[in-house]
């Protein structure tokens, strides 16, 4: 059984429930979800994590400064419901900004974007690479899990065939987010 890595960020989760969601899909999501935090060391005194869904507007779940156990995140995940609409990525990226607004010096800052695939072309939707350069200009890895389609953005994109292969494929996204976001931190701190 793996357990969790070393890693101590803080962390917002964004979670595709628009209407192409089903509620079985949404179930492998969440699956997904309680998982990557728990490899990722979610826990007080190390990782913290936030939790947003969106669709057609974004619903702030759980924020970084509620400290909470592994359990309570994934409590809190079990209780979310879908938002329904388009995929709007861009609005639940800005609600990422807000929420880094309480990020920790010193650590990495890490947002991960579940989708099914690209942002809507909703009327007042943005283009998903500008949506991400305000988190870019913080320095946050920003890591794109893509089911079964990629996102129009050039940004860390780690795939993923289906739903059904989300939970099993965890561990390993967990591993390539520590590695690309525990470099530039070490160069960071090094330099400091």
């Amino acid at each position: 059984m793996q357990q969790p890595l070393d890693f101590d960020a803080d962390i917002v989760f964004l979670m595709d429930a628009s209407s192409i969601v089903t509620q079985r899909n949404l179930i492998d999501e969440k699956d997904f979800v309680k998982s990557l935090a728990k490899f990722l060391n979610v826990s007080p005194g190390t990782s913290r994590a936030a939790l947003v869904l969106y669709g057609t507007y974004s619903i702030t779940e759980m924020r970084l400064n509620d400290s909470r156990s592994l359990r309570d995140f994934s409590d809190g995940v079990d209780l979310a419901q879908a938002v329904g609409g388009a995929r709007r990525m861009d609005i639940a990226l800005k609600e990422a900004t807000y929420l880094l607004d309480d990020k920790r010096r010193g650590v990495p800052h890490v947002v991960v974007l579940v989708t099914t695939g690209e942002q809507s072309s909703s009327v007042g939707g943005i283009p998903l690479d500008d949506a991400l350069e305000p988190l870019e200009n913080l320095g946050v890895h920003t890591f794109v899990v893509a089911i079964g389609h990629d996102p129009d953005t050039s940004t860390n994109i780690l795939r993923v065939p289906s739903f059904k292969a989300l939970p099993s494929r965890a561990y390993d996204m967990a591993r390539q987010i520590t590695f690309i976001s525990g470099i530039e931190i070490s160069c960071v701190n090094n330099m400091q």
